[in-house]
């Protein structure tokens, strides 16, 4: 079994898996006589075969550590979750199926991401409470999916 620490997520170590979604002071713009402060083009939707939905999920906690037995991915869409309950969460990603490849990353619960299409990950990790969250990804996602058995455990220490 192999062992892994959660790493503080950030735009360059996360970049080969995916879009950061979060309050970009770079990307944000007055709009409504200036009430509101709009951030633009956080990430930008990609589905093939098919269009993007908007769905809200209900994530149950998960304790740790937490063993890790098997990754997914979407070939045919990203695919963003956003959460609502402003509480830190997990996501475990892969650039391959390889268990020595496995990184987990904490995020703030301000903070949202966007896999690319067909990067392997873990679902939704929550841990302190149930977390509702907002996904954007693509409709009919029954045939957009893939999921591979690990050959090794993974456990996630924090």
């Amino acid at each position: 079994m192999i062992q892994i620490s959660s790493i503080k997520i950030c735009k360059e170590n996360f970049k080969p898996y995916g879009d950061i979604i979060d309050y970009d002071k770079e990307k944000s713009f007055s709009i409504n006589q200036r009430t509101t402060e709009r951030f633009d083009s956080l990430a930008t939707i990609n589905v093939q075969y098919g269009h993007p939905i908007i769905s809200l999920f209900k994530a149950s906690p998960r304790k740790l550590p937490l063993e890790v037995q098997f990754l997914e991915k979407h070939p045919y869409g990203t695919q963003a979750f956003f959460p609502l309950n402003n509480c830190p969460w997990l996501v475990v990603v892969s650039n391959s199926t390889n268990p020595n490849s496995v990184i987990c990353f904490s995020l703030k619960g301000n903070q949202g991401i966007q896999y690319n299409i067909d990067t392997w990950h873990y679902p939704l990790i929550t841990l302190h409470k149930k977390q509702d969250f907002i996904v954007i990804d693509r409709e009919n996602s029954n045939d957009n999916i893939n999921v591979v058995k690990l050959k090794e455990k993974i456990l996630i220490n924090n």
